[in-house]
């Protein structure tokens, strides 16, 4: 084996290559079985003491191990060639691991409260491979993450057993938790086909559930002695469970919540320590001293077979975890003598695919049109045939064209979209960009769903690891717009009087030095927002500040400045002096004191706007595009030094604002903006 050294900079360097391991292949005698002819044989030998956990197959078609006494990630393409990655803090204790949204290993580190995540970077110049390593710390320490799950939203779900906590790592890197009740001990974890997060409650005998709202709910097993532990999702969609030292198994009903216990006979296991949905279609269950299955019927398990393992796998210490494998083959970790061990199947027809979104969610997107790239993988080592991609859309949204997919290949149902994609070979991966439309919804907050999923054709089935769906909200926030026609909500604005006008639409407000601010708060993340409105400025203003020509007395009384003055959050945009008689100077559209202009430069219309009879009145137009993070966005108006018994006033009208999510601008200021 290839140790390698992970420098401070959290990069490690590696050659794939390592000395050639004896594979050593043991048959018990008596455990060659009638339908399959079945052999139990050494897969891949480990360090001594390195005590294996968790098994996956992903990234670089190659398998990851995690090493809970090692305090090291082991990975390799092929058993006779080891590679491995020694973590960052001693004693970590790499635990559970899975191949997360973002086609990458994801691991938790039960002792260091942290979860890891591998990425292949691409070879040096010399041909080594680059292996970065991260890592995310929880929100405190002593959470000891245990099992991990990649849920349909594409968010990463671990329980965390001594901290009696359910954590969830968004799709946009943010860490929250779910406290469950005290004791509760949560251990195993899955998920149903409508994206609830499910998993057993170890200390308090009980199975939980978190629906995507965020709401628990926990339900006790009836008649429960012995403690439930793993817990994973047939093909069907019924939830299995296992129990401590206990040979029955556990079946949910997700839709119903009716909960059944089954007592599998086995001969040679007391217990079983895990459980996988097969390859073949079965339930593959491992037990202390045997690896057996049964077929999944509506009555529950029938036609239980097993074979014995030896030497017996330990309860209680470590982990020994069962997994269905890319090359029709069952493995799992031993954790009494350090090895995978593997029992290979002579067809399967399980095709483990991914669907894979290179934009984060959830997004936030102006109406119009947008593109979603769409990637599906074969992780399997044999071909996928007759794929098909389903594209779930709502009201709102409508699908433009899918580049890579025949136009004649797609039939599209009412919202809902289903393209055939034929053929994906063996590790190996099918790519299209699909592009959307959305229309614009009058609504502050407006939540859109879009739906991946992937099937394949008849006598194959996917795996229940949640990598062939993708549920995404695409959230247009600030797609506002109020031309007060009708009113100006109280929820956003300050001020909510409306004025008619006989020679101009309703405007908000006829306002003289009051301070005026429209608000959005709880906004989603984003980049960019934006706000456009008219700026009526109405009567006899001054603009910029003078001596009164008209003024017979000394001294000479001092006119103006009349100033309007526009923030966004903390930031002054617009502190300009405008005028409406053309003996007297403005400042727009400079700020006041940069600049003399002409009475009413830069406006749009020319009217009686204020209907005193004087066509005198002033219209602007401003639109302002800026970059912006906040939760909340706040923008205020009001007018300095304006005589409102002289008529001297202003209004707001047209106001719109949007808001996006990875925009391609930067820093712009438009204060003018043509009709």
């Amino acid at each position: 084996m290839k140790r390698v050294r992970v420098d401070n900079k959290k990069t490690v360097w590696l050659r794939i290559a390592g000395i050639v391991l004896l594979l050593i292949l043991l048959v018990p005698a008596g455990m060659t079985l009638a339908q399959y002819s079945l052999i139990i044989e050494t897969f891949a030998v480990l360090p001594p003491g390195s005590l294996p956990g968790a098994l996956v197959y992903g990234p670089g078609h190659s398998y990851w191990l995690s090493q809970m006494e090692g305090n090291a990630i082991t990975f390799f393409q092929e058993p006779d060639a080891l590679s491995e990655l020694t973590l960052f803090n001693e004693n970590s204790k790499p635990y559970d691991a899975v191949v997360g949204p973002d086609k990458l290993v994801w691991f938790t580190e039960n002792q260091n409260s942290s979860l890891g995540k591998i990425e292949l970077d691409g070879l040096t110049p010399t041909g080594e491979q680059i292996v970065l390593i991260s890592e995310y710390e929880l929100p405190a320490s002593g959470r000891d993450p245990n099992q991990i799950l990649f849920g349909q939203e594409g968010g990463l779900w671990f329980t965390e057993f001594n901290a009696n906590k359910i954590g969830f790592r968004t799709p946009s890197g943010e860490m929250k938790e779910y406290a469950v009740s005290a004791g509760a001990r949560p251990m195993g974890i899955s998920s149903d086909q409508n994206g609830n997060i499910w998993f057993t409650e170890w200390g308090t005998k009980a199975i939980g559930k978190i629906n995507p709202e965020g709401e628990l709910v926990e339900i006790p097993i009836p008649g429960a002695i012995f403690r439930p532990t793993e817990m994973i999702r047939d093909q069907y969609g019924y939830l299995w469970v296992l129990f401590d030292n206990l040979g029955k198994v556990l079946r949910l009903n997700p839709a119903t919540q009716i909960i059944e216990t089954f007592e599998i006979g086995s001969k040679l296991s007391s217990s079983f320590v895990d459980i996988a949905l097969g390859v073949d279609g079965k339930i593959w269950l491992l037990g202390t001293e045997s690896i057996g299955w049964f077929d999944i019927t509506d009555s529950g398990p029938q036609n239980f077979e097993e074979m014995e393992i030896n030497p017996k796998i330990f309860e209680g210490e470590g982990r020994a975890q069962l997994v269905a494998g890319p090359d029709s083959n069952m493995l799992f970790t031993h954790n009494n003598n350090d090895t995978i061990a593997q029992i290979q199947l002579p067809n399967s027809g399980m095709r483990d695919l991914q669907i894979f979104l290179d934009k984060q969610y959830p997004q936030v997107l102006a109406a119009g049109e947008f593109h979603q790239n769409v990637e599906l993988i074969n992780w399997s080592r044999q071909d996928a045939e007759d794929v098909s991609l389903t594209l779930e859309l709502d009201e709102n949204i409508e699908l433009v064209e899918i580049q890579g997919i025949p136009e004649e290949d797609c039939k599209i149902e009412t919202q809902k979209v289903i393209c055939l994609v034929g053929n994906i070979p063996a590790s190996s991966s099918f790519e299209a960009i699909a592009t959307f439309r959305a229309s614009r919804i009058p609504d502050y907050i407006v939540e859109r769903s879009l739906a991946f999923s992937v099937d394949l054709g008849a006598g194959d089935y996917l795996p229940t690891n949640n990598r062939q769906f993708r549920t995404v909200n695409i959230r247009q926030s600030i797609d506002y717009f109020n031309n007060f026609a009708v009113e100006a909500e109280q929820e956003y604005w300050s001020h909510t009087q409306i004025t008619p006008s006989e020679t101009a639409s309703e405007t908000l407000g006829r306002f003289s030095n009051e301070n005026v601010s429209i608000t959005f708060e709880n906004l989603p993340p984003h980049d960019e927002i934006t706000i456009c409105f008219q700026l009526y400025v109405m009567g006899d203003w001054d603009g910029n500040q003078f001596k009164d020509p008209d003024s017979i007395t000394e001294p000479v009384p001092t006119i103006g400045p009349d100033i309007w003055v526009n923030y966004i959050d903390n930031n002054r945009l617009v502190v300009a002096s405008f005028s409406n008689q053309p003996q007297f100077l403005q400042s727009f559209p400079d700020n006041y004191r940069e600049g003399e202009h002409p009475a009413q430069l830069g406006s749009r219309a020319i009217g009686d706007f204020d209907s005193d009879g004087v066509i005198n009145d002033a219209r602007y137009d401003f639109c302002y595009l800026r970059k912006h993070q906040q939760n909340s966005f706040k923008t205020t108006f009001y007018g300095v030094n304006l005589a409102s018994d002289q008529g001297e006033t202003w209004s707001i009208d047209n106001v719109k604002a949007k808001i996006y999510y990875h925009a391609l601008y930067d820093w712009l200021y438009m204060p003018i903006i043509s009709q």
